[in-house]
């Protein structure tokens, strides 16, 4: 039995496709190509994830250290329109109020109105009326910063997941790098 597998072993040796340098050097650069081209997408969303979750973490944190006033905002609506309503005889009967246009945060500091309409309002989902804490910065009352409980852990959680990927991703090409050069290797 043993004779036999060697046999085959010295079959296969003699019988085996021998290739080029060149056409060696194409198997590569095409097998190459396509693991950068599925693990190269994947890759690029980590890093990309770890840049903006690791900026927005660290523009949080200076927003929180400049805007130190705290005042009370209210949630208002951009166009407001109040209308009086009259009965038969021309008295007024009540008012009617309607509102359109998307939300504002209204909120007072040093004697003067200011208005925000930021998208924290819709992806918080406030309401007219609603009452939120502000903090406002003294230099630039136009800058506000809005704490939020989960706001930096959620950006540090993506900078965290795009790490993840950037690392599952980063190993599985060095991995098959590896592979593709023992299979070239081995012709």
């Amino acid at each position: 039995m043993k004779e036999y597998f060697n046999e085959l072993e010295q079959f296969k040796e003699e019988n085996a496709p021998q290739i080029t340098e060149k056409q060696r050097k194409e198997l590569s650069t095409f097998r190459g190509f396509f693991l950068y081209m599925s693990v190269g997408p994947f890759l690029l969303a980590g890093v990309v994830f770890v840049i903006v979750g690791l900026w927005q973490f660290f523009v949080s944190c200076s927003d929180e250290k400049q805007c130190t006033e705290l005042v009370t905002g209210i949630v208002t609506y951009e166009d407001i329109d109040e209308k009086e309503l009259y009965d038969s005889e021309g008295n007024v009967s009540g008012h009617s109020v309607s509102y359109s246009g998307d939300l504002l945060l209204k909120y007072v500091y040093n004697g003067e109105v200011h208005y925000d309409k930021g998208s924290y309002l819709k992806d918080k989902k406030h309401n007219a009326d609603d009452k939120i804490d502000v903090y406002v910065d003294p230099d630039d009352p136009e800058h506000i910063y809005m704490p939020s409980e989960n706001e930096k852990k959620e950006w540090i959680e993506l900078a965290i997941a795009g790490a993840v990927v950037t690392v599952i991703c980063a190993a599985i090409a060095i991995s098959k790098k590896r592979q593709l050069k023992r299979d070239i290797a081995a012709f």
